[in-house]
């Protein structure tokens, strides 16, 4: 597509990039259909040429199941925009064991100064309403030339049932240099300047990023994290799941499980019908405004949050849910790979609602 084309009622701009949790993440619990379909984007947007594989791979009896994924990217002009690989690899050892190999790369051009190499205002959350048709990576007076900003990850992984249907453990091992667009893309504003088009003046508004010195910059350095599950299934009601993450990335957040956390989790179902959950979480992560407002490191703060929730289902259309706290991704179903700690204490909410489909 180039830079005239204009799809009227679609928008490209999530296609262009990869979901950044389980793009570069390795995860044992299933994943939803509608999240697996979003980890591989393809890189296509308007004012881009874009020329990308796939490739399946199932060998050694069928026990090794490969994944790999590869895009090359210029805007229509020609310019280079990034080259992204993907590689996943599944290894079933044997009935009780499991083992994941994840590599990722993206590979950019080097930087401009002023000029953040990761965050295009239109892809951006908080920015992308205004601009939305734009391709523009917002100023971050940070950023100095010629430096290599791409962004590696690699992940090693194993899931062993030490009990079949019983007890099983999982650890999983990641090194990367992804700095993260959340929460760092939260300092954000823009200014108005002046630009001239055809001998006519215009005000343009112009986005921008500040205080990036609280974040690395390019070339982006690597840091470890360190995951682990303990799940416990006594019976066929009762489940569970001791969790803890380390992760040296300490402004890393509750989009996901990559926050820094000890966390337990309960679901008790008695009958096909009703259904208990309890959830805690101890969280550390650095406050950002904090850190902001004061203009200093530290602020490594820790959050208690405490969840706890239940549903009767009277039939697979008609159910009644009350809930306490607030934990993104209890709906239905739950979800395990869709972890997200929507807020980090404890929220006195309470919930009660019927949901019935015509």
């Amino acid at each position: 597509m180039n830079s005239k084309f204009y799809p009227g009622l679609s928008n490209y701009r999530y296609t262009r990039r990869d979901e950044p949790t389980f793009s570069r993440h390795i995860y044992f619990a299933e994943i939803a259909k509608r999240d697996q379909a979003l980890i591989w984007g393809d890189g296509m947007d308007r004012g881009r040429n874009v020329i990308g594989f796939k490739l399946g791979l199932k060998t050694l009896d069928e026990k090794l199941d490969t994944d790999i994924k590869y895009r090359n990217v210029h805007k229509d002009t020609g310019k280079y925009m990034e080259s992204v690989l993907r590689s996943e690899s599944i290894y079933k050892i044997n009935s009780r064991l499991t083992s994941k190999l994840l590599t990722y790369y993206q590979h950019l051009p080097r930087t401009h100064a002023n000029r953040d190499p990761l965050i295009y205002a239109k892809t951006m959350y908080s920015l992308t309403d205004y601009f939305s048709e734009e391709d523009i990576h917002p100023e971050n007076s940070s950023i100095i030339d010629g430096k290599d900003p791409s962004v590696g990850a690699f992940g090693l992984g194993a899931k062993y049932n030490l009990i079949e249907n019983l007890v099983s453990i999982e650890g999983i091992y990641e090194r990367t240099n992804d700095p993260s667009d959340f929460p760092r893309g939260l300092l954000n504003d823009v200014y108005v300047t002046t630009e001239t088009q055809d001998g006519i003046v215009y005000d343009k508004v112009v986005p921008f990023l500040y205080d990036q010195k609280f974040f690395d910059l390019p070339p982006y350095h690597y840091y470890n994290i360190a995951r682990t599950k303990f799940i416990y299934t006594p019976a066929k009601e009762w489940e569970f799941i001791l969790s803890y993450t380390y992760n040296e990335n300490r402004h890393a957040t509750g989009i996901d499980d990559n926050i820094n956390h000890a966390g337990i989790e309960t679901t008790y179902k008695p009958t096909d019908k009703l259904t208990f959950w309890l959830k805690y979480t101890y969280a550390k992560l650095i406050d950002l405004y904090k850190q902001n407002k004061y203009q200093h490191t530290g602020f490594y703060e820790g959050h208690h949050n405490f969840f706890l929730g239940s549903e009767y289902e009277f039939n697979k259309d008609e159910a009644f849910t009350f809930l306490y706290g607030e934990f993104m991704g209890y709906n239905n179903p739950y979800e395990q790979a869709n972890w997200t700690l929507s807020a980090l204490d404890t929220q006195h909410i309470f919930r009660l609602f019927y949901r019935r489909k015509f």
